[in-house]
């Protein structure tokens, strides 16, 4: 969480939560994303992540879910930065 907590300092104490339980629940994970729909002003742009979770739940089950997040992202001198995940 230390790792999501620096690349996305907005994250909330519900998402936090949430994001806990899911990786307490499985034994491997693998997540691809790809960006789709930017829309950049100056150092802000939104944008889409569409992609899967294909993961193995500690009972041993092989489930994938799709996802579509919509996110904002901030340029900070150094490169891009996620400021929000909706």
């Amino acid at each position: 969480m230390g790792t999501m907590r620096r690349d996305y300092p907005g994250l909330t104490a519900g998402q936090q939560r949430n994001f806990e339980d899911f990786f307490q629940g499985i034994r491997s994970l693998n997540v691809t994303f790809r960006v789709a729909n930017v829309e950049a002003s100056g150092a802000s742009a939104d944008a889409r992540l569409e992609g899967n979770y294909a993961f193995v739940t500690n009972a041993g089950i092989t489930e994938r879910k799709p996802v579509i997040f919509a996110v904002t992202l901030r340029h900070d001198g150094k490169g891009w930065r996620l400021v929000a995940l909706r």
